[in-house]
């Protein structure tokens, strides 16, 4: 996140991670793949777009524009926390997402909160007290 406040301490943006995945990723913007909205397992039936990279776990990453893909069961908690986290500390979306806000909120929409998201929602909002 940009360096705005105490953002990238935030509990709400701190997640587990394989570590090759976090440097992989670097500080890359989070993307859909270009011309599509289509989920991951429909991408990789097709030819991905040579730009983007496989990486772990049905993650793609563009090094030569900086950009990063998530897998589909991670979008939509990454989303919501993106949201949060843009409100929280006065954020736009763009400085985080290629694209817009609208990114975030098909994801937010298509996936909806999940067990483990909800547990680490609740977890930050202890701490946060």
């Amino acid at each position: 996140l940009p360096g705005k406040g105490n953002a990238r301490s935030d509990s709400l943006n701190l997640f587990l991670a394989p570590k090759n995945l976090n440097r992989m990723r670097s500080n890359f913007r989070f993307c859909f793949m270009p011309q599509t909205k289509q989920e991951v397992p429909d991408m990789l039936e097709q030819q991905q777009p040579s730009n983007f990279k496989a990486l772990l776990h049905g993650n793609f990453v563009d090094t030569s524009q900086r950009l990063f893909y998530p897998r589909e069961e991670d979008r939509g908690i990454i989303s919501r926390t993106i949201l949060r986290m843009c409100s929280k500390y006065d954020i736009l979306p763009d400085q985080i997402v290629h694209g817009d806000r609208e990114t975030l909120l098909y994801w937010a929409n298509a996936l909806p909160m999940d067990v483990r998201e909800r547990k680490q929602l609740e977890l930050h909002i202890y701490l946060d007290r």
